[in-house]
């Protein structure tokens, strides 16, 4: 190797190290000016001083943001965000651990709550006979049920509840609700919305039916890659991932800055998206957020509304919001004191916002959760899972001031 050659490659090494030690400290007050990449670009690139981890935006679904590194390659899900779930919407909630221990507990938890939600699930009308020689067939001498009381005639329990009584005098009052799709698809025993079990099966430990209780909940530690963590459309992908691709090797100031936002160079621009999958984000997710205009990169810490399409590396990292094409970096931590800048939207708690982990090992298939139906949907990883067709029309994004 020559010396050319040997001073090239080294300055291409400090450049990409420059670049990567600036974003783990932008809310220093520094300012890097850099060219990204080895070819030359029209234009100096600089990443701007951060807003540093005091600070944390709200970014709702529809912000395509003052600064978008290209046109929106979203696709509009017309989604309610509030019906995605899986918020808890009070701190107490979020911390309400979900205890088990008497008999009568156990019994509900075992064969004949099984059952219970089987039933229910495949169609049968839970009426008070049906309960009643459920419990029989079951139960045996474990357990009695009380309260089945039918006042108006019509079949079916008036209160819908009744009460399990154990062989040892311990009780509990059971209800049995509609399933929650969307938790249990995801394998959740709890639903974070309320605590309550997301099989629709619930029971208070505190007693027979009448005594006070309160919520109860459960917390699922997910990785970027758990069953369940995003969500999809069965009917076609939720970004366009040749469109991004697209512009960022159409344009070349544009390609080497979101290409030095994730360190790596413009040459491998083209593998690098290859690998990202579309996915749909099923709970407000805090990210770095990037902007750019006039050769300049913004960072931001962000908070992605739940409904957001991204795109997410093979380790479930997420890495592109879709409807600005900005890239997107692991985030600082929220503290305690962090101010929150944005109108909140309907549902919002701090406590419930997530850091998706990455996961250690990167994954050929996701499982992922149909939006519209709540059940499992598998998709290969990356540009070899890419679906012939969109789910549906690119979001028009809206004129900026």
């Amino acid at each position: 190797m020559n010396d050319r050659i040997r001073a090239t490659a080294y300055q291409r090494f400090l450049t990409l190290v420059t670049a990567t030690t600036l974003l783990g400290a932008l809310g220093g007050g520094l300012v890097l000016v850099l060219r990204a990449g080895s070819a030359p670009v029209a234009a100096r690139i600089e990443f701007a001083i951060g807003s540093g981890p005091g600070t944390v935006r709200l970014t709702s679904i529809d912000d395509v943001g003052e600064r978008p590194f290209t046109e929106p390659i979203a696709v509009d899900l017309a989604v309610d965000p509030v019906k995605l779930p899986l918020v808890p919407l009070t701190a107490e909630a979020a911390r309400s651990p979900h205890r088990r221990g008497s008999s009568a507990d156990r019994v509900v938890a075992g064969y004949f709550g099984h059952e219970l939600v089987r039933l229910r699930d495949s169609g049968v009308e839970m009426s008070v006979r049906q309960i009643a020689a459920l419990a029989e067939a079951t139960l045996g001498i474990d357990a009695i049920v009380g309260d089945l009381l039918d006042v108006d005639g019509d079949g079916l329990d008036d209160d819908g509840r009744f009460t399990v009584i154990a062989l040892d005098g311990s009780a509990v009052c059971v209800s049995l609700g509609d399933r929650r799709v969307i938790a249990s698809a995801q394998s959740l025993v709890i639903d974070p919305v309320d605590g309550a079990p997301a099989n629709g099966l619930s029971w208070s430990w505190y007693g027979a039916c009448g005594v006070s209780s309160r919520p109860r909940t459960g917390s699922e530690v997910r990785i970027g890659t758990t069953p369940g963590t995003y969500g999809g459309v069965r009917s076609g992908d939720v970004c366009d991932v040749s469109a991004l691709l697209g512009a960022l090797t159409g344009n070349e100031v544009v390609g080497s800055a979101w290409a030095a936002v994730h360190s790596i160079e413009t040459e491998e621009l083209t593998r690098f998206v290859d690998a990202l999958t579309p996915v749909v984000l099923l709970r407000d997710t805090n990210v770095t957020d990037h902007g750019f205009d006039n050769g300049r990169i913004h960072p931001a810490q962000v908070i992605l509304q739940r409904g957001t399409a991204i795109l997410v590396d093979r380790t479930g990292t997420p890495r592109v919001r879709c409807i600005s094409g900005s890239p997107l970096r692991r985030p600082q931590p929220l503290t305690d004191s962090v101010v929150v800048v944005g109108e909140p939207w309907h549902g919002f708690s701090l406590d419930a916002v997530v850091d998706v982990p990455s996961a250690q090992v990167a994954t050929s298939r996701f499982v992922l959760i149909d939006i519209r139906s709540g059940q499992p949907l598998l998709r290969e990883s990356g540009i070899s899972g890419y679906m012939s067709v969109l789910a549906g029309p690119i979001v028009s994004a809206a004129p900026r001031p």
